[in-house]
């Protein structure tokens, strides 16, 4: 079995006050944060290969900034991975968190509300990186920082001429707001830092890989670290190693009990768990993949081709989009094994030919699975507009006012499952 090491001062006032203050007086300043020069595409790699592009068309990204920052030496390096749910930064400058610490983002002094996917730019801005420990907060070692220069926008192509006649134009819906989502998302945590069930819980903590849940993302950290939760199937050993996972926390030994040996165990040699599912064994593929394992072991290897046996011919799994979705996902993490390729292609048409005219997928819990899949395939050359109604258009269009999805008459339970998937 393999397993992913992770890696994690004060002066006594009595020194201070025994300094002479010539000393203090002749202290070089600290020297001023590099500036980075952004622009409003980039594209970066997370830690599985895949490529990811950012083109917001004027809009300018933290995303980018850290590409741009790598690229003109204000950082050395960096890595992002990615659970299908989310980019999220792993390391910066060699620098690795432990199994209680993360990289807390700053803008401008203040703690960021998104991730560095979703947060805006602006020239003169002052970004932050502090490595931190989550079970108090403290903050570990310097900060990595580094200020936004000039930003340069990619020129927008030329709009064809309207060929409607008279009228006043379209008014379209505002884009899904991230932030708010999240902020419904904290809303409903208890105080411990749980919510309402062991399933939402897990729902949630992968909602906040993406960065920018702040004090609601440490507060579930810790009740997760100090309540392990005793499961019995794999499917519940698989989603809250995920969970863990998107929380920086070690599946092995962050937490009193190694939730990557049941679902490991769960392998009879060809699949994982029931040979009449398939679902367990699409799941079983996320948490061991960023456990330490690898194309080359079997339980990936025949796993995957167990999946990929269960295809149909219309390209889904089981006739349904979220699965389909989901078996996308796991399959564009191990995508030079073979047949994978060809089997995300086959399962993305099947997707689209599920469209609505509306955009949808048919309801919102199958549009976000959808676009998880169509994340995961950066490069694939489908269209998902119907005129102007995009999957996200219409994702976007069932978001309240609140930050929730779905309308605040149904059930809060639901409402939270929603806007988490």
């Amino acid at each position: 079995m393999k397993q992913s090491a992770r890696i994690a001062f004060s002066f006594s006032i009595l020194f201070a006050l025994s300094v002479p203050a010539s000393v203090f007086a002749a202290a070089a300043p600290p020297p001023p944060a590099p500036t980075v020069n952004v622009t409003d595409t980039c594209t970066v790699v997370d830690t599985d290969g895949t490529s990811h592009t950012y083109d917001q068309s004027g809009q300018f990204l933290g995303i980018c900034a850290l590409a741009a920052a790598k690229d003109q030496g204000a950082v050395s390096d960096y890595t992002l991975q990615n659970f299908s749910f989310g980019l999220f930064l792993q390391t910066l400058n060699g620098t690795a968190p432990s199994a209680t610490q993360f990289w807390n983002l700053y803008q401008n002094g203040t703690e960021s509300s998104v991730g560095l996917s979703d947060l805006i730019i602006s020239t003169g801005d002052l970004l932050k990186f502090q490595l931190t420990d989550f079970t108090d907060s403290s903050q570990i070692g310097s900060p990595v920082t580094f200020q936004i220069g000039t930003l340069t926008a990619t020129p927008a192509p030329t709009p064809a001429p309207s060929s409607g006649s008279g009228g006043g134009g379209l008014t379209l819906h505002a884009p899904f707001d991230v932030p708010l989502a999240l902020a419904f998302i904290a809303y409903m945590q208890h105080a411990d830092g749980s919510f309402d069930s062991l399933l939402l819980s897990d729902w949630a903590a992968i909602a906040f890989a993406g960065g920018g849940a702040g004090d609601a993302q440490r507060k579930l950290a810790q009740y997760f670290t100090a309540n392990p939760p005793v499961l019995e199937s794999v499917t519940d050993y698989e989603r809250h190693a995920m969970a863990l996972e998107a929380l920086g926390i070690d599946p092995y030994s962050g937490t009193a009990t190694n939730y990557i040996a049941p679902i490991v165990d769960a392998f009879d040699g060809t699949q994982v768990g029931d040979p009449s599912l398939v679902n367990d064994d699409v799941f079983a593929l996320f948490p061991i993949l960023h456990a330490g394992f690898g194309v080359s072991d079997d339980v990936v290897a025949k796993t995957t081709a167990f999946i990929i046996s269960k295809q149909l011919a219309d390209g889904s799994w089981e006739n349904s989009v979220d699965l389909s979705a989901a078996a996308i996902q796991a399959l564009s993490l191990v995508r030079s094994l073979p047949e994978a390729s060809d089997a995300i292609t086959h399962g993305l048409n099947y997707i689209h030919r599920q469209q609505k005219i509306d955009g949808s997928l048919g309801n919102s819990f199958s549009t976000s699975w959808a676009l998880q899949a169509i994340a995961a395939v950066p490069n694939s050359s489908l269209s998902w507009a119907q005129d102007y109604r995009t999957p996200q258009y219409y994702l976007a269009t069932k978001q309240e006012t609140d930050g929730g999805v779905e309308p605040p008459a149904t059930d809060a339970k639901t409402r939270l499952w929603a806007t988490a998937v």
